[in-house]
């Protein structure tokens, strides 16, 4: 498979696996989504195929916003944790702010797609349940919006001038993981702790929970003790980003 050379000349971004094959990643998620919807099985009336296309159509939206993110400066490592991860609108907010062109066909997409994409309804596209509803996308109306999808994004990349030649010099434009650039101090190793009580939770679902998408790039150990299973990670200080996700998701410092 050939990757698209990286514009980004600061290489803030990971390279051309990363621009390139998240380019290279939307372009095949939105064409998945496209046949699907084109499918002979594909129906309306009885949702059959409604799952996986909103699927292709959810990773297809997320793809082309991590790469034109990618391609602007921004870290793909950073844009796979929190706050962005899987979440759309985060995405597409951050987007936003440096100056990609605001398309209306993006927005509805993701109003219709954010939610059974993200982990706060569990993933409802890839694990549904009962009770969840979706909203029934019509045949030529997705092709339509798929088409126009990618073609406002070709026009976006186009129009939004780079982060490093553009908002570089701007705090506020450009908070985004500013401590990955503190020069002139080594970092400082610190270690987070993290008790799970066991019972609702098997020692494979909580391992799993920390080895996802959402934690990507992070090394964590697990410790299984009598009642609870001891979750442990390193993250040295200047990756203020990281140390603040595990602060907000109740890790606690135990040794500097």
């Amino acid at each position: 498979m050939k990757q698209e050379a990286c514009p980004n000349t600061e290489k803030k971004c990971s390279g051309p696996e990363g621009c390139g094959m998240m380019k290279v990643a939307a372009r095949e998620f939105s064409l998945a989504a496209k046949v699907l919807a084109e499918s002979p099985h594909y129906s309306v009336e009885t949702g059959s195929l409604l799952l996986p296309l909103c699927t292709a159509l959810s990773h297809a939206i997320e793809c082309h916003l991590k790469a034109f993110l990618c391609l602007r400066g921004l870290a793909l490592k950073d844009l796979e944790r929190a706050p962005y991860g899987h979440d759309l609108r985060a995405l597409v907010s951050e987007a936003y702010k440096i100056g990609m062109p605001k398309f209306k066909q993006l927005d509805e997409l993701v109003k219709i797609v954010a939610d059974g994409s993200s982990r706060a309804t569990k993933f409802a596209f890839r694990y549904p349940k009962p009770t969840d509803s979706y909203t029934k996308l019509k045949k030529h109306e997705i092709v339509e919006a798929i088409n126009n999808l990618e073609a406002g994004f070709q026009e976006a990349e186009a129009r939004t001038p780079l982060i490093s030649s553009s908002v570089s010099s701007s705090e506020d434009s450009y908070s985004l993981k500013s401590t990955h650039h503190q020069k002139g101090r080594t970092a400082v190793t610190r270690i987070f702790e993290k008790e799970i009580p066991l019972g609702n939770k098997t020692q494979d679902e909580i391992e799993e929970e920390y080895r996802n998408a959402e934690w990507a790039g992070v090394e964590f150990g697990f410790e299984i003790r009598r009642s609870y299973v001891l979750v442990r990670v390193e993250a040295d200080d200047k990756k203020s980003a990281l140390m603040h996700k595990l602060k907000a998701e109740d890790f606690v410092e135990k040794s500097s």
